[in-house]
């Protein structure tokens, strides 16, 4: 008789922590699931929000794009306004810049072509045959033959 009552001291003590195990899993569950949901949730509100900020953000560059453009196109325009009309503190910034002079003159002259000075005509017959010679060979199926 005391073993049956051992027994059943046993199982109920097993049976009764089995109780408690399973209540306290199904707490756990229904605390794991209001956790996972309220993630969820805001997963999707701080994607929302990072959304928006990008956007906010794209905008934004996109419109100091369009300003530092005309700022850098207005600074290009004044330089150049400046080379031409003949600034000499800007052309003194550049310094590659060479006078040429009077700016409705020619940049070059013919003295610039020749040692001399005078203006040579560029007589090229003396190669006319030996070009064409050359060039009547390469064409594909011609015999080579000069003219």
């Amino acid at each position: 008789m005391f073993f049956i009552r051992s027994f059943e001291a046993v199982y109920n003590y097993v049976n009764a922590a089995i109780t408690t195990l399973t209540a306290n899993v199904e707490a756990a569950d229904t605390i794991l699931a209001e956790s996972i949901a309220a993630n969820t949730a805001a997963v999707a509100s701080l994607t929302t929000y990072v959304g928006e900020q990008v956007t906010a953000l794209n905008a934004s560059i996109a419109a100091e794009v369009v300003t530092l453009n005309a700022s850098i196109a207005a600074e290009v325009l004044a330089l150049n306004t400046a080379i031409t009309e003949g600034d000499d503190a800007v052309k003194a910034l550049i310094p590659t810049y060479v006078s040429r002079g009077d700016r409705g003159s020619y940049d070059v002259s013919s003295s610039g072509f020749t040692k001399d000075g005078q203006y040579h005509d560029l007589d090229l017959t003396s190669i006319f045959r030996v070009v064409l010679s050359a060039f009547i060979a390469y064409i594909p199926g011609r015999a080579s033959s000069s003219p």
